[in-house]
């Protein structure tokens, strides 16, 4: 199916221009140099802040993962739309092919044009004027499409971004007392026949500074629709900076040092049409996927939303930015290098619903489970804190279930990816026993594991809570026999688990050498 209705119509769109560019030069090796020019340039518009798909000819059109989870997804009807609008177009490049093709020794343009109008018939102008006005209707609706129904930025419009963020708001807020996420209560509510998602997110903020704090960044999701965020006290908002998303409150009275507050975000989100960058894919019809970090705020000035490399930072006379803080760095020191610097550890609780034949999963212990009309809820609580890091998870899933001591160990999987679920129990075991024999208690009484589509190929380790992409462990083909043939299900399982003590039990300071302490350590234990 890819390669006969995806990719073979991009070859057909791609070999309408090669007609052209062939046709115009009428001259072999020129045709050749003129397609070797426009192939390059068509891979280098994006870098010169060309690249919206209107005006990159063949853009996407064969571009689609297959999941058999939850087939092409999203990906289909972006990649037929771009189809049906560059057919129209290649369907214009030969009209003017057939204008002006030669068989004949003379070729001269004065001959060309003349057999060109003898060959511009009363028939093929009307083809012609249908071509160009389907390809024009098409055009404005993807235009409406990739900007306005969905967000358009180029590349280097997200590069003025960065720059704006960091030259307007470093100085005034990045050492500024904030804040810090205490606890989290959400309720999550997944569509995904409609690929749709509301949420509202009670945050309950600690002052742990020795001083009043009477402002609040926020840094809103790029994922908004409808959302608003609401205050238990008086919080006059004083700036909307619409261009990257940012808000400040002013908060009346003052939150006191070891004082809480409390603060309710909530948002209605749903995929409408295509857009003119990456296809999202964390809404599925079967395998939802989503991390807090996508469509919640985050609270105070993030490094991580600054002009990254000195190449870039050079262009706009800003000094080299360290890849991470020095380690003798106090200030750095006091965050975690894993969740930003809004909160530490939190109490996490939720309640999440999704479509009756589905199962909802989420970091933290079922506490209850019901069915109301043709919703399905699912409430979890952790028994202890966690960092600010969870996800939500949704699909119509089968489960293996087995036990190591008193752990419950869970796969959750799509029906049919059976291949490799014993060798990733089995790595789930002789993990949990190595691991605590020799690093210290595995802190929880449940570990799961959990299938979502190979649009993504990674996994993911929340509390408790292993998001697996079925691309690299669900369906892979692993030969037992054969010794070269690296059993890559275990090996990520282990991995996975082991950030369960790497990350989430030692976590280190936002500083350099971090990540030895959780990608070193991790990548160790699962080679034990």
């Amino acid at each position: 199916t890819t390669l006969y209705s995806l990719q073979f119509v991009n070859y057909l769109i791609m070999s309408a221009m090669i007609f052209v560019l062939q046709t115009l030069a009428n001259n072999k090796i020129v045709g050749h140099g003129l397609t070797v020019i426009f192939f390059i340039l068509n891979i280098f518009l994006p870098s010169m802040g060309l690249d919206h798909l209107l005006y990159r000819y063949g853009a996407s059109t064969g571009s689609a993962v297959y999941s058999d989870m939850n087939g092409y997804g999203p990906f289909l009807l972006r990649v037929r739309l771009l189809q049906l609008y560059w057919g129209l177009g290649a369907g214009i490049l030969l009209t003017l092919v057939y204008l002006f093709w030669m068989r004949g020794t003379d070729n001269a343009w004065a001959f060309r044009l003349r057999e060109a109008k003898k060959r511009f018939t009363t028939p093929l102008r009307s083809i012609l004027m249908l071509l160009v006005l389907g390809f024009l209707a098409q055009g404005s609706y993807l235009y409406y499409n990739t900007n306005i129904l969905n967000p358009y930025k180029s590349e280097k419009k997200q590069e003025k971004d960065r720059l704006h963020y960091e030259t307007t708001y470093k100085e005034k807020y990045d050492q500024k007392p904030q804040l810090m996420i205490v606890k989290t209560n959400a309720i999550v509510d997944l569509f995904p026949k409609t690929l749709r998602l509301k949420a509202s997110t009670l945050y309950t903020f600690e002052n742990k500074t020795k001083e009043p704090i009477d402002e609040m960044f926020v840094n809103l999701p790029v994922e908004k629709k409808y959302l608003t965020l609401s205050f238990d006290r008086s919080a006059k908002l004083e700036m909307d900076d619409t261009q990257i998303d940012v808000q400040t409150f002013r908060i009346n009275p003052p939150v006191q040092p070891g004082e809480t507050m409390s603060v309710t975000y909530t948002i209605d989100y749903g995929y409408e049409g295509i857009r003119n960058g990456a296809t999202p894919t964390a809404l599925a019809g079967n395998g939802t996927f989503i991390n807090n970090s996508s469509y919640f705020p985050t609270f105070g000035y993030s490094e991580q939303a600054e002009l990254s490399t000195d190449k870039m930072r050079e262009q706009y006379g800003l000094k080299p930015k360290p890849r991470m803080h020095a380690i003798t760095d106090e200030k750095a020191r006091q965050w975690n290098y894993l969740t930003g610097h809004d909160a530490d550890w939190i109490d996490f609780e939720t309640t999440v619903s999704t479509d009756v034949d589905q199962i909802a999963i989420a970091p933290g212990y079922l506490q209850k489970d019901w069915i109301e009309g043709d919703r399905r809820y699912f409430h979890y609580k952790m028994d202890q804190k966690i960092l600010n890091f969870y996800s939500f998870l949704s699909a119509r899933y089968e489960v293996k279930r087995d036990q190591w001591n008193d752990v419950k160990l869970e796969i959750y999987y799509n029906k049919g990816h059976e291949y490799n679920l014993d060798t990733m129990m089995e790595a789930s075991k002789q993990g949990l026993a190595y691991f605590s024999e020799n690093f210290g208690p595995y802190q929880s009484k449940q570990f799961r594991i959990l299938e979502f589509p190979r649009y993504q190929t990674f996994a993911q380790s929340f509390p408790n809570t292993i998001p697996f992409s079925e691309a690299i462990g669900f369906i892979a083909k692993v030969d037992p026999k054969n010794p070269k043939d690296l059993d890559y299900p275990y090996y990520v399982t282990a991995h996975e688990l082991a950030h369960q003590w790497w990350g989430h039990q030692v976590v280190s300071a936002d500083v350099q050498g971090a990540t030895l302490l959780s990608e070193t350590l991790a990548q160790y234990s699962a080679l034990m």
